[in-house]
């Protein structure tokens, strides 16, 4: 799990920079550092200065949602491959994040989509499955039949990193709904999330000898700093937009990959890969602009 928490100690470098930002923002304007108003930690309240419980509930909680999603994202991989599964094909249930997101949303927030909102998923959906199946480089590898597992087991860990982001995504837009600064709270949940994913690399690096090696220690920061601003966008999107739609945009990472795949590294598309990426991006227009145009639309039709 060595790569899960070096996701995290990225996470934490984003959400450490964010906060020294926040902390210089506040000495400018008042002349100090922390600010009792902007913050979802302690409050200055007429009996003095008090710990906000709900707050550190809803971070706590967040964070707890983010760690269980990356952290079986990476099981996910590592047991496809002992299971002898395709591990483009079992990614493609990732995409189960934006569905649990769209129902959990509807029953706490009575959030309901429109027409092109459930088009405009599906089309997304249905992109992240074609540019999974047509990775050739995510063939099964050959395993010694004593060291095989059951398939179930990546798609299991695959369902549960689903269902981790979809409740942490839904938890921030109840706190933001609910009237706390969603930069703000997003953010702070990242930190608990990278400082918990920190210092599980710190206790593998001192008990595990060779685990923890220089040649991957910088490509895995690096990959959690990207990997932890994406999170940000996507959890300030989905607290204040539509969950199911917000959260089915994340799906476009896989258009990226496939698009850096060929101009970075040569790797020429194949007829699956082409319908994919204009499925998706199809999907993101008419989550965009659908809405507008199915209006007017209908307008013109009475």
């Amino acid at each position: 799990m060595v790569a899960k928490y070096l996701l995290s100690l990225g996470f934490l470098i984003v959400a450490i920079v964010y906060m020294l930002m926040i902390f210089t923002k506040n000495y400018v304007s008042t002349g100090r550092i922390w600010s009792f108003v902007d913050n979802d930690w302690v409050k200055c309240t007429e009996n003095g200065y008090v710990i906000w419980y709900s707050g550190f509930a809803g971070m706590i909680s967040s964070a707890i949602g983010n760690f269980i999603g990356t952290y079986f994202v990476t099981l996910t991989f590592q047991t496809a491959i002992f299971a002898g599964v395709n591990q483009g094909v079992v990614s493609t249930l990732f995409v189960l994040s934006a569905v649990f997101c769209a129902i959990l949303a509807y029953f706490l927030f009575n959030e309901k989509m429109d027409v092109s909102q459930y088009f405009g998923m599906v089309l997304l959906i249905a992109c992240a499955v074609l540019l999974s199946i047509s990775q050739e480089e995510g063939s099964v590898q050959s395993i010694l039949e004593e060291d095989r597992i059951s398939g179930i087991i990546p798609v299991m860990a695959a369902i549960a990193s689903s269902l981790g982001f979809g409740v942490r995504s839904i938890i921030i837009k109840y706190y933001a709904e609910s009237g706390y600064d969603v930069y703000n709270f997003a953010m702070q949940s990242l930190f608990v999330d990278g400082l918990i994913g920190s210092l599980c690399l710190v206790y593998q690096y001192y008990t595990t000898v060779g685990i923890v090696t220089g040649d991957i220690i910088i490509p895995g920061i690096l990959s959690g700093i990207i990997a932890g601003v994406g999170t940000f966008l996507i959890n300030y999107a989905i607290s204040v937009g539509i969950a199911g739609p917000a959260s089915a945009m994340a799906n476009l990472a896989s258009v990226t990959q496939t698009l850096l795949d060929y101009f970075l590294l040569g790797q020429v598309l194949n007829l699956l890969q082409i319908l994919g990426l204009s499925v998706g991006l199809l999907g993101a227009m008419v989550i965009a602009v659908g809405y507008p145009l199915y209006k007017k639309a209908s307008r013109m039709c009475l």
